[in-house]
């Protein structure tokens, strides 16, 4: 038995869980010249009830189909799925039981004709992820739930943490008494300033 190894980053930007998988290095073949690359991927996860238009919603949900290597989402016909900007386009596909509603998991990899996936690093990978879930949060098609209080608001109407990991309602911090509101404002941005 042959065991595989991948390294694994997870996190949050601007209220989306992203996840980043290096696969480690494989031999892969670019025409006449065989290199050994590093295989890597990245993932988004959009919660369906964070996503403002219902109509939308039910666009983002493919239909399973059969094939001859088993059952899969047939999400290649789903326009709006293939708008996600994403390093050479979704190329994986799947919907996540989540605790509140159903989660919309879409990815996409590095190992495309001419890509340079030996010249890729996480600092590189981190930043195409980054500017998917810019892209996505900029297009205002999700609302943002708020890390204290679960409730589902505009982006407009909260603060960030400096580092964009952690998103809380206005409403929630307004609603602290002294000092603890003026010692959480410390470390908070309105998301109306850091988009500036």
């Amino acid at each position: 038995m042959k065991l595989n190894k991948k390294d694994v980053w997870t996190g949050v930007y601007r209220g989306v869980t992203f996840e980043i998988t290096n696969w480690g290095e494989r031999l892969q073949s670019f025409g006449e010249d065989w290199r050994y690359t590093h295989n890597w991927n990245y993932y988004i996860f959009i919660p369906l009830d964070l996503v403002k238009d219902k109509e939308l919603r039910q666009k983002l949900i493919a239909k399973r189909k059969k094939t001859s290597y088993g059952t899969v989402y047939d999400y290649y016909d789903l326009p709006v799925i293939h708008s996600i900007d994403m390093h050479g386009g979704v190329t994986y596909y799947d919907v996540l039981a989540g605790r509140k509603s159903r989660i919309i998991k879409v990815g996409c990899d590095y190992g495309h004709l001419y890509d340079k996936a030996w010249a890729e690093t996480i600092d590189s990978v981190s930043s195409d992820c980054r500017n998917t879930i810019d892209v996505l949060k900029d297009s205002g098609v999700l609302y943002n739930r708020c890390q204290g209080n679960g409730k589902i608001i505009e982006e407009k109407d909260g603060y960030y943490t400096k580092d964009k990991d952690s998103f809380y309602a206005a409403a929630y911090i307004e609603a602290m008494v002294e000092p603890q509101r003026s010692n959480w404002l410390k470390n908070l941005v309105p998301v109306a300033k850091q988009n500036d």
